[in-house]
């Protein structure tokens, strides 16, 4: 096998005998955000509903207590806010500050959120916005 170097001298891909890529090598940082990231992944939709035209009642009943919907469905997921705050590239201090109201959160944050939450914006707007 011959080795291949992109630009930025990061991933190096391993070519079989035809020349095509077989294999990457990775940073071990890297290895390690992507296999996090894929653990919140596979969480996420091993708790997706089958039908998912209803809302789980455990979301329910903590949107009607006038939970922000995005701590209800993180709560949901099984995620802490640190958990959802890294998986979208924000702290845990502005995603506290997004579920009590004092932050609104950017939109390209906000529909990050929804991709790993596995819900749609509008599952994340405040009721008074609905």
């Amino acid at each position: 096998m011959q080795v291949m170097q992109s630009s930025n001298m990061k991933p190096h891909f391993l070519k079989n005998s035809n020349g095509e890529p077989e294999w990457a090598i990775i940073p071990f940082e890297e290895y390690l955000a992507l296999r996090k990231n894929t653990m919140l992944l596979k969480r996420t939709q091993s708790n997706t509903d089958l039908d998912d035209r209803f809302i789980p009642k455990e979301v329910a009943r903590s949107l009607a207590k006038g939970e922000h919907p995005i701590r209800a469905w993180r709560k949901y997921r099984g995620l802490t806010q640190k958990q959802l705050g890294e998986s979208v590239g924000i702290g845990k201090v502005y995603m506290s500050q997004i579920e009590l109201g004092v932050r609104f959160g950017q939109m390209n944050i906000i529909s990050k959120m929804a991709d790993v939450l596995g819900v749609t914006l509008d599952d994340l707007k405040v009721e008074e916005e609905r």
